[in-house]
């Protein structure tokens, strides 16, 4: 009998904690290979690869141990209409620093928290047009070494 051949399936895991320094989710982050680094160069095949190694290939329990997952969405992600297929229960939408808080995406993300996803806003930094996605935000994950 023929042995499968092997899958190598690589997603980065990093802990988020709450106040108590307990880990309260993980944000799950794309990884091409066991170097441990963002080396892509498209933000939707990133994302995509990552729900496909994460909530496909593997038991999303097993990979955030019952936590909620933090997965990275740009902009053409968040506004599609078919919507991320995700259980709403255990994702959060992370809506990346890139995203421009314009009337098309602001829309998507009440039609997403319409649904029950929860969002975040990654790496945030305070500008012009943000208010209506920080009154939809779940969270606002800070960069504290990057933030004066």
């Amino acid at each position: 009998m023929d042995t499968p051949p092997l899958v190598r399936l690589f997603v980065g895991r990093q802990a988020i904690f709450d106040d108590r320094l307990k880990t309260f989710a993980y944000e799950l982050l794309y990884r091409s290979g066991a170097s441990d680094r963002y080396d892509a160069t498209d933000p939707v095949s990133a994302t995509t690869s990552v729900i496909a190694n994460a909530f496909l290939a593997l038991p999303v329990e097993k990979v955030v141990e019952r936590r909620k997952a933090f997965i990275n969405f740009p902009r053409e992600l968040l506004v599609a209409p078919e919507g991320p297929g995700l259980p709403a229960r255990t994702a959060v939408l992370e809506i990346l620093e890139s995203v421009t808080p314009d009337g098309e995406v602001i829309e998507a993300c009440r039609r997403l928290k319409g649904q029950g996803y929860q969002l975040a806003l990654d790496d945030f930094v305070i500008g012009e047009g943000f208010g209506p996605l920080i009154d939809l935000a779940d969270y606002i994950k800070v960069d504290f070494l990057s933030t004066s």
